[in-house]
């Protein structure tokens, strides 16, 4: 079963830590919004971004 669902990003603040970038914001999952923060790694293009509510979608967990 696949299901499809819209997701926006809206970062608010960015502050470059050497090759990090730490990132803040929110993340709207279909019609649930979070906040959310996470680290962007210049050198390899790793995203780390962390769901900072309770109250998410199925299939995503706070803080992990």
């Amino acid at each position: 079963m696949v299901i499809r669902l819209d997701v926006t990003l809206d970062l608010s603040d960015l502050t470059a830590i050497g090759q990090i970038v730490d990132l803040r914001g929110t993340m709207t999952l279909g019609s649930v919004k979070t906040p959310v923060q996470g680290n962007l790694h210049a050198k390899s293009d790793q995203l780390d971004l962390i769901p900072l509510s309770d109250e998410l979608i199925a299939g995503v967990e706070p803080s992990g």
